[in-house]
């Protein structure tokens, strides 16, 4: 039987950290479009909770409205990162269920992704609320 290595680690992200900096290379998470290692799951993660922290203040909503994927995960992630937390919404709800949820979530940044960015612009048009891509996050 293999033998289990013990380490004490306080939450997810001294995990990732940890895991990164051991097999930075290795496969994280993948799904039938995309994929990301360990090291890149960091580095993402990161970038996004850089950007979040930048502009919003810790303790407050993330919303993400994604599909499950890696750079969903990244997002929940750097949602963590900022100190934050977050809220994932189902991008097959209408926009009116999207626009009830946020209206009790008071997000403080929303979070999407191109392939939903037109849909995320129509569920939040005449809100407060302006979504972000997260592909785009990595150019502000």
């Amino acid at each position: 039987m293999p033998q289990r290595m013990v380490i004490d680690m306080k939450n997810v992200l001294e995990w990732l950290e940890h895991t990164a900096g051991r097999l930075p290379g290795k496969l994280a998470i993948a799904d039938d479009r995309s994929g990301m290692t360990f090291g890149q799951l960091l580095e993402r993660s990161q970038q996004i909770g850089m950007w979040l922290a930048q502009r919003i203040e810790p303790r407050q909503a993330v919303a993400l409205y994604l599909e499950r994927s890696p750079e969903a995960l990244a997002a929940m992630l750097g949602a963590v990162y900022a100190g934050c937390f977050y809220s994932v919404i189902d991008v097959r709800h209408p926009a009116s269920r999207v626009r009830a949820i946020c209206e009790t979530l008071q997000p403080a940044a929303v979070l999407t992704d191109d392939e939903h960015a037109e849909a995320a612009g129509q569920a939040f048009v005449g809100t407060a609320w302006q979504p972000r891509c997260v592909e785009d996050l990595a150019h502000d």
